[in-house]
């Protein structure tokens, strides 16, 4: 179980397996942040590459609070169970940008509006994706397919903003 108390444990592990990917959601990096500033010390370990953020929206001044304590670089990713990639924020400095989802990675996106057409750079419409990793379907529930998928392209159920860099930012569902 993952609790405040068992975090001491789980950070040793960076030392005593050689971490080099620590995946975490934010309210962990939260909650590390809570602890005594010696836990930190083990994302200064030397195999440990990067810290991976994922599952939720990781507010920016939360990245750069844990960045700034741990010395560590924070990643992003967005994705969903339905497509094995998605949008990734960093490692480098092309493809990252505090407070954002990221850039597509393995995928193409289109953010459309009501009607199904594309929106312009800035304006939030509803993000798809299309990858070669994307599920065939719900298991059994045709319907739910059906309403999922339109012709290859995923639909997130996410709303979503591309800025002029590239950047997809999720802002609301």
């Amino acid at each position: 179980d993952f609790e405040l108390s068992t975090l001491p444990t789980i950070l040793d592990s960076i030392y005593t397996h050689r971490v080099t990917h620590f995946i975490a959601v934010p309210v962990m990096l939260s909650m590390i942040l809570r602890l005594d500033d010696s836990y930190l010390d083990c994302f200064r370990e030397d195999s440990l590459r990067f810290v991976l953020s994922t599952a939720a929206a990781l507010p920016g001044d939360l990245w750069q609070q844990f960045e700034q304590a741990s010395g560590q670089a924070v990643t992003n990713q967005y994705g969903l169970t339905e497509c094995s990639v998605g949008i990734y924020n960093g490692p480098d400095a092309q493809s990252r940008k505090v407070g954002v989802a990221g850039k597509p990675y393995a995928c193409e996106i289109r953010i459309v509006d009501d009607q199904d057409e594309d929106c312009v750079v800035g304006c939030a419409g509803s993000l798809w994706i299309k990858s070669e990793s994307l599920m065939d379907g719900y298991l059994n529930n045709d319907q739910a397919t059906t309403h999922a998928i339109v012709d290859g392209w995923l639909r997130t159920g996410d709303i979503a903003v591309q800025d002029e860099q590239g950047f997809i930012s999720i802002v609301g569902r």
